[in-house]
């Protein structure tokens, strides 16, 4: 099921990537939102033309349907395509009293495969409060699968075979194994492509 939603998805999500500057509605929003798709983008929109994560998130919520986990990895691709970090606000949601709250902000999180939710994700597999009509009994079984979806990369696992695939800018993901046999010359643990090059040092006369 996993896989057949993300190949499913992941051309919408590749259009739907978003600029600085432009304010037009997604396509995988107007996807994902059907015919409110309009209303809630203006509702939501700021005065710089974006629409944040949290009320991405919160908007998704209220659509439901979050019992078998399409519903998460909908939110995931959704947020991908955006350009505001949604870390935090999963952050507070997996922190939240209501279990089912929890178990579908872990869900989301791991699909996003962050590395700043790695606590939380492994935290909540020792949850066991009940869900209710789930396909998951409890809140930590929710976050077992959200735990091995992560180790498999999330909704970012397949993007070598779709070119374009979005990569935002704010997701802290794990040291792929390529980059780990590639080091960064200046000796540090970050990769070649993501170090920033020194500053050279001014010429002094001799």
């Amino acid at each position: 099921m996993y896989a057949f939603h993300l190949v499913a998805l992941s051309s919408l999500a590749i259009s739907a990537l978003s600029h600085a500057g432009q304010p037009a509605i997604p396509e995988l929003w107007q996807e994902y939102f059907g015919d409110s798709a309009d209303a809630r983008w203006v509702a939501l929109l700021r005065d710089d033309g974006r629409v944040s994560a949290a009320e991405t998130i919160a908007a998704s919520y209220t659509l439901g349907s979050h019992h078998d986990g399409d519903r998460q990895l909908r939110t995931a691709l959704l947020l991908a395509t955006m350009e505001d970090d949604p870390i935090p606000t999963l952050q507070g949601i997996l922190l939240e009293s209501e279990p089912h709250r929890r178990a579908f902000g872990v869900l989301v999180a791991g699909y996003l495969a962050d590395t700043r939710l790695k606590d939380d994700i492994d935290r909540l597999k020792k949850d066991r409060e009940p869900l209710n009509v789930w396909f998951w009994d409890t809140v930590g079984d929710a976050a077992s699968e959200a735990s091995q979806t992560y180790e498999d990369g999330g909704i970012f696992k397949k993007r070598d075979e779709f070119p374009g695939f979005p990569s935002p800018r704010w997701r802290r993901g794990k040291i792929e194994q390529s980059d780990a046999a590639n080091p960064c010359p200046c000796g540090t643990s970050v990769t070649e492509a993501a170090c920033a090059p020194s500053a050279p040092e001014a010429s002094r006369d001799t």
